[in-house]
């Protein structure tokens, strides 16, 4: 994303706080804002690293043995669990609304 004065931003949470910025996106309240932080965080540190290796290995970019590929496998599917289990009994990750962690 080009902004203005011709700088860039590349990653897609910059481009998404970028754009949400001064808006609820970023949560309503600073506790609301923090747990968006939180939830961006563990879906950039956590659950990205494991999609990208995955569909690496289904797209043959990246050679695996089907224990490797289990193991990865296993771990996204826990990881998939706990935001699952933080949706149980609610429509979005943080607060009543939409925010850039549910995008």
């Amino acid at each position: 994303l080009e902004v203005e004065g011709g700088h860039l931003l590349s990653q897609t949470p910059a481009i998404l706080q970028y754009l949400a910025w001064g808006t609820d996106l970023l949560g309503k309240t600073p506790f609301e804002k923090a747990q968006v932080d939180q939830w961006m965080s563990i879906l950039r540190t956590e659950t990205w690293p494991l999609t990208k290796t995955l569909a690496s290995f289904v797209f043959g970019h990246q050679d695996c043995d089907s224990q490797e590929h289990t193991h990865i496998y296993n771990l996204m599917k826990e990881n998939i669990k706990v935001i699952n289990n933080a949706l149980k009994s609610k429509q979005f990750l943080v607060g009543d609304s939409l925010t850039i962690a549910d995008l």
